[in-house]
């Protein structure tokens, strides 16, 4: 009885450490990480902007908050929601030489993680979408 009860105390705290060990990078990754703008250059996607153009317009963008709404707007339209809001955090990009607003899923922490993540890509100053594309 007793050798039982300790096996179940090794178990349990097996998956305790386990536990933490995959739950501290998913709440840094979905709740604690600090939002911020990452910066891009245009001209290095011009391969995306010829393939993955667009002719939508969602109107000038203000800011980075600005920037995420009217992406996903966009992206669940071309890919559906359950799709684009699973790949939440979503990551933002400025190039602040063209004024061109980029914004990204993102995959959670998790080694060896399959998938790809949308991206979209809008001028500033009237909103002209510029390139929509999924990853695989």
């Amino acid at each position: 009885m007793l050798k039982s009860k300790r096996i179940l105390l090794i178990f349990v705290c097996i998956i305790l450490v386990f536990s933490i060990i995959v739950g501290l990078p998913l709440a840094w990754h979905y709740w604690i990480r600090p939002s911020r703008i990452y910066d891009f250059a245009l001209e290095d996607y011009t391969v995306d902007l010829e393939e993955f153009s667009s002719d939508e317009v969602v109107g000038p963008i203000a800011d980075a908050s600005d920037a995420i709404e009217k992406g996903i707007s966009v992206l669940i339209d071309v890919y559906g929601e359950d799709l684009i809001l699973g790949e939440k955090p979503f990551i933002v990009f400025n190039d602040k030489n063209t004024d061109a607003w980029m914004v990204c899923g993102s995959l959670p922490p998790i080694p060896f993680i399959l998938g790809g993540t949308a991206h979209i890509i809008i001028n500033g100053s009237d909103g002209k979408v510029l390139a929509v594309w999924h990853e695989k």
